[in-house]
């Protein structure tokens, strides 16, 4: 069970970065599309500024919370015995 919870816990944090630098990369798209006179690394100093860690910080924050949704995940996946009756619901 522990390294389902991992692995969960690992996967979400990974998703919240992979999620993060899609909207950062739309929002560059967006301003390119709108004609907006942005250079990307001035567009990236511009959100390095705005941010300072606070994402990441967030997100480490949440992963007590993940952990917990994984225990509780694998706990109820695993206390009930499965039975060759119960394949075909």
């Amino acid at each position: 069970m522990v390294p389902r919870v991992l692995a969960l816990a690992t996967s979400v944090f990974c998703l919240t970065i992979y999620l993060i630098l899609i909207a950062i990369g739309s929002g560059y798209l967006f301003a390119f599309l709108q004609d907006v006179p942005l250079t990307p690394s001035a567009y990236l100093g511009q959100i390095g500024d705005a941010l300072r860690c606070r994402i990441l910080s967030c997100s480490f924050s949440k992963l007590p919370l993940r952990i917990v949704i994984a225990v509780v995940n694998c706990y109820h996946g695993l206390a009930r015995p499965l039975r060759l009756e119960d394949v075909s619901r």
